[in-house]
């Protein structure tokens, strides 16, 4: 019987985890981003959509994820493209923003953006965005890049604390018959759990046509295989808590973390690859 291969050492590896927004990688999966370092891998986070209106804002939310990532040993690429309410309008508002579809365009300034940093970096791994959700930008970053080399994906949190919204994007992918969709006191309390109670609140509308999408059917496709790793929970915990600005947009979301993300002293943390 042959000798059992010995496990690849890793250090030294480049891992590129590619964030729609500034707080999305850190967000979902803080116990790899840091694990990847304490492996001495080089790790890097590369946000897509780091500016919008009003400027101030995102200067400032920019210092805050470098603050956030850079004491941590991780370093920080912000590709500068406009985030979805600042491109969209009123058709980035509010509920808008889970019900519409990426453009051609903005996949391609994207991948513009996104290609020559994997040329240089040459990335063992590249983490993606799954899409969970359905936020216009994180499904324009899935798009333009899902057909890449070595990538994986993350799951969106806090949008994958929904099981609806988790289901559903599963379904979006893999295929799958209509669901019968949620009643919508039912649904108001999922996304609220996905730190977009104030949305539902302020959007009837928008709620009813979020829950008809989350029912929608998908032809066949590929399948997914998820798996969760789990991490000592303290430094994970601190790097999520880092990004307080958008915490105090998001009201329930701590509590959304504790019940969903930790068990105990442990930080569980899921991600998906193809299968």
């Amino acid at each position: 019987m042959p000798a059992a291969r010995p496990a690849r050492d890793t250090a030294g590896d480049t891992v590129l985890y590619v964030s729609p927004h500034l707080d999305d990688a850190a967000w979902s999966c803080a116990g790899r981003l840091l694990a990847d370092r304490a492996r001495g891998r080089r790790v890097v986070v590369a946000t897509v959509f780091t500016t919008g209106e009003p400027r101030a804002r995102y200067r400032r939310r920019r210092q805050e994820d470098r603050r956030a990532l850079e004491p941590r040993g991780i370093e920080v690429v912000h590709l500068g493209l406009d985030d979805a309410p600042t491109r969209l309008g009123r058709e980035g508002a509010g509920l808008d923003l889970f019900l519409t579809a990426p453009s051609d365009v903005d996949r391609l300034a994207i991948r513009a953006r996104v290609l020559p940093l994997v040329e240089a970096l040459e990335p063992a791994e590249l983490w993606l965005p799954l899409g969970v959700g359905g936020h216009v930008d994180h499904l324009a970053v899935f798009a333009a890049l899902a057909d890449l080399s070595s990538v994986g994906f993350y799951l969106d949190r806090p949008y994958a604390f929904s099981p609806a919204m988790l289901a559903a994007r599963r379904r979006a992918l893999e295929g799958g018959p209509a669901r019968e969709p949620l009643a919508l006191p039912a649904l108001a309390d999922e996304l609220g759990l996905a730190g977009l109670a104030r949305l539902a609140a302020d959007d009837p509308g928008g709620l009813a046509a979020v829950a008809e999408a989350l029912a929608a059917p998908a032809p066949a496709g590929r399948p997914l295989v998820v798996e969760t790793s789990r991490f000592v929970a303290d430094e994970p915990w601190a790097l999520v808590s880092a990004y307080r600005s958008q915490w105090r947009g998001l009201p329930g979301i701590g509590d959304a973390y504790r019940r969903f993300a930790l068990e105990g002293t442990t930080w569980r943390e899921p991600v998906a690859r193809w299968g």
